[in-house]
């Protein structure tokens, strides 16, 4: 069974990869030899169980399992897709972590300061030179985010009390003027509900 295993390249954005995203499921993760799974909520930690059935011990893996209310919460991962209608309600939450008041991304405007710019050019010359920003006005990196922003999942999302400053991640696709591999780029922007509005802080 494990020999006839395939691997699908999900690397760039395609029907098959979104596909994939709306109707596969989470069974396991594994980590180097050992397989971890969910059980029972009303089972203890202390016992591990295999649940999925397949016959991983055969081939030399160990199993482990915890309550699924941790492993689906803790250990569930998506493949990254954009963001289609009737599918919302995954950024929603998300933002809702960070913020009583969610206002859509694609509802909001890009800022990125001239110094920003700046020194991404200067400090991230091969990521944006890839990419194909690096020549780009600062209008029209602001405008090639946007028009991005909902073409993926968001993550690490931070609330900082002190600075009352809201934040996250997401992953952009770009294709480069020569059309060579797709490049991803990972930015972290700053969320301003109330000024629907966010600020780039970093991009690499």
């Amino acid at each position: 069974m494990w020999d006839m295993l395939a691997g699908v390249d999900c690397y760039a954005p395609s029907f098959l990869k979104t596909y994939f995203s709306l109707t596969l499921c989470n069974s396991f993760v594994k980590s180097k030899r050992v397989i971890i799974q969910g059980h029972e909520d009303d089972r203890e930690n202390t016992e591990d169980v295999n649940m999925v059935g397949y016959p991983f011990e055969a081939y030399g893996y160990t199993c482990k399992s915890l309550q699924s209310m941790y492993s689906d919460l803790f250990l569930h991962y998506k493949i990254e897709r954009g963001v289609y209608p009737g599918f919302e309600s995954d950024t929603f939450f998300s933002l809702n972590a960070i913020s009583s008041t969610v206002v859509p991304l694609d509802e909001c405007e890009v800022e990125i300061e001239e110094a920003k710019l700046q020194y991404l050019q200067e400090k991230k010359e091969g990521s944006m030179k890839k990419s194909g920003l690096l020549s780009l006005a600062r209008e029209e990196v602001q405008a090639k985010i946007r028009e991005r922003l909902a073409s993926n999942y968001i993550f690490n999302m931070t609330y900082i009390a002190e600075h009352e400053t809201m934040k996250f991640n997401t992953v952009l696709n770009f294709i480069p003027d020569d059309k060579t591999r797709l490049v991803k780029l990972t930015i972290s922007l700053e969320y301003k509900p109330s000024e629907k509005r966010v600020r780039l802080i970093t991009m690499f």
